[in-house]
């Protein structure tokens, strides 16, 4: 992960899956149980500082925002798993897994 200027990291194939239903349960970046509406996210062990920053993710020319909300125990390095709302802004639900992605973790102040 290559940090930017801003205080931000960028990061290249990356992989993101989407969870819902109970997963989204007590996230461990504290507050409130996020919906499946909510553009967030979990985010592996190396980006668990991060809680409460926001993630640029760019797939096939789309782009979304989704906010740190939690960990994601089973993802490895550059992992990312995100509400339904969120992975429906890069592509189909039934996909279930978008390689190749990009991501940026924005700063904190949202640049």
């Amino acid at each position: 992960m290559l940090p930017l200027g801003d205080g931000s990291y960028f990061a290249s194939h990356g992989r993101v899956t989407w969870y819902a239903g109970h997963s989204m349960d007590a996230p461990a970046c504290g507050g409130a149980r996020p919906s499946e509406n909510d553009y967030v996210a979990a985010v592996p062990k190396m980006l668990a500082s991060k809680c409460g920053h926001h993630l640029l993710i760019l797939h096939n020319g789309k782009t979304v925002k989704a906010k740190i909300v939690d960990w994601c125990q089973d993802c490895e390095d550059h992992h990312l798993d995100v509400s339904p709302s969120t992975f429906k802004a890069l592509a189909p639900l039934d996909v279930g897994d978008i390689k190749d992605v990009h991501y940026r973790v924005l700063a904190k102040s949202g640049h």
